[in-house]
């Protein structure tokens, strides 16, 4: 081959093909991977929001729980009285 009559602008034109087809390169894997951080994006949001569904929408309030809680120690009073009074027999 013969370079002497490669002329700088020849060697512009290359030296400019391949930072554009770089460029194009990097920039089409940015798109790619921007498409599948979206499709990620819309699979976790579908599956929160399936999570939010399963969710409970009544709460026990604090009355309910003050009544459930003091019935359940009356019970457990009652078994420790009875367990008491069967320490207590010889």
């Amino acid at each position: 081959m013969d370079f002497e009559h490669v002329t700088f602008q020849t060697l512009f034109n290359v030296a400019l093909a391949l930072i554009s087809f770089g460029l194009g390169f990097i920039v089409n894997r940015v798109f790619n991977k921007m498409d599948e951080l979206t499709k990620q994006d819309a699979l976790l949001t579908k599956e929160i929001y399936s999570i939010k569904i399963a969710l409970p929408t009544n709460y026990v309030t604090k009355d309910q729980l003050d009544v459930m809680g003091g019935a359940l120690f009356k019970k457990l009073d009652a078994i420790s009285n009875k367990l008491d009074k069967k320490m207590d027999k010889p």
